[in-house]
């Protein structure tokens, strides 16, 4: 940090070269957006972990209820078998 009316042109050369904010209203309002952006990219990241999440949850369930089906159906086919 800097004295400023000691170095003028440091803010000048920051701002110019480096493209920095210099005044506190603009360094919390960078923070600010940097927040809401992370914020917005965390969120979508989640939610596509969710959807992905939901999607192997449901094909193990539909794999689960064909064995189940399956197995079912053997038994039955078994069972038919045995009786005739």
């Amino acid at each position: 940090y800097w004295i400023k009316n000691a170095y003028p042109e440091i803010e000048t050369v920051a701002s110019r070269i480096f493209d920095i904010c210099i005044n506190v209203t603009s360094v919390e309002r960078l923070w600010n957006m940097a927040k809401l952006c992370a914020g917005i990219i965390y969120n979508r990241k989640f939610y596509k972990e969710s959807i992905v999440s939901n999607i192997i949850n449901s094909t193990l369930e539909t794999k689960i209820q064909d064995n189940n089906l399956e197995t079912e159906t053997q038994d039955n086919n078994s069972e038919i078998e045995i009786q005739e």
